[in-house]
């Protein structure tokens, strides 16, 4: 293995764990210390994509690197997205659903961050839950098959 492909593992490693990160503590991200934080990261990450991507130095599809970089700021961009839209429609900040989770149960909550003791889970949790975390995945596999299919 060669400087570079381990210069591209290692920043493609970076983007991995900064998306890993922001998906693991998703409960957190209402805070907006963590938020900012995740944010942070992630945009250090995009603009290393970009860098990345006109310098070309690792030879793999164009516009492929840029979307590997970008996991996390797609993921975050999708979370805030989907929690301005849910705080609209129901007055509340949404709950991530867990496989212990029931309607009208109580939410865990995560690290640093707890919901109210008044907060009962309803439906629309799970629903906000499954499209925060498949909406991304769904839209970074797209990317990257218009890419592929582009680059034929």
């Amino acid at each position: 293995m060669n400087g570079i492909e381990i210069l591209k593992y290692g920043i493609f490693g970076y983007s991995f764990l900064v998306g890993l990160i922001s998906f693991s503590i998703s409960d957190d991200l209402r805070n907006p210390k963590v938020f900012r934080r995740c944010m942070i990261a992630s945009a250090i990450s995009f603009f290393i994509g970009i860098l990345l991507e006109f310098a070309d130095i690792f030879k793999i599809e164009t516009g492929m690197t840029l979307i590997i970089m970008s996991i996390s700021i797609i993921y975050l961009g999708y979370y805030y997205l989907l929690r301005n839209l849910f705080k609209a429609w129901k007055g509340t900040d949404p709950y991530i659903t867990s496989v212990s989770s029931t309607i009208g149960g109580s939410p865990i909550g995560g690290f640093w961050t707890k919901y109210p003791r008044n907060r009962k889970i309803i439906w629309t949790d799970f629903l906000f839950s499954f499209a925060q975390a498949l909406i991304p995945i769904f839209t970074i596999a797209g990317l990257m098959l218009m890419i592929i299919k582009m680059n034929k």
